[in-house]
């Protein structure tokens, strides 16, 4: 059976890490790319876009 009105949410989850004293690159080692791979693992999850830059990250 289709639904004649389909669920269309798109929900959308975003995890934002400070760390004032780390570079861009050690942000991006030490914090954002662990909450990717954290993400990853998430069922049904179809994107994952992610920022680092001086002392913040954005998954």
């Amino acid at each position: 059976p289709i639904d004649a009105f389909p669920d269309v949410t798109n929900v959308q989850v975003t995890v934002i890490s400070q760390a004032s004293t780390l570079s861009p690159l050690e942000i991006e080692q030490l914090v954002t790319y662990p909450i990717e791979r954290a993400c990853a693992g998430v069922p049904h999850s179809t994107e994952i876009r992610s920022l680092s830059k001086f002392g913040l990250s954005m998954v």
